[in-house]
């Protein structure tokens, strides 16, 4: 499913957002897929972090 989305869809818009928690496995496959992404003269390896509940929360009010 998610593998057909991001084919698919190029944006998301914050009226698609919902406060559902994401499944770790819907996670993993999404970081799976950005691997894939192309990149500047393949300058790897990527790096991503991701954030969930109260850390999400907290960054959210560092950043603001």
């Amino acid at each position: 499913m998610i593998f057909d989305l991001i084919k698919k869809r190029r944006s998301v818009f914050p009226a698609q957002y919902t406060n559902e928690p994401i499944a770790k496995t819907d996670i993993e496959k999404i970081l799976e897929a950005a691997n894939w992404a192309p990149n500047h003269k393949s300058t790897e390896p990527w790096r991503f972090k991701v954030l969930q509940g109260d850390s999400q929360r907290r960054l959210g009010e560092f950043l603001s």
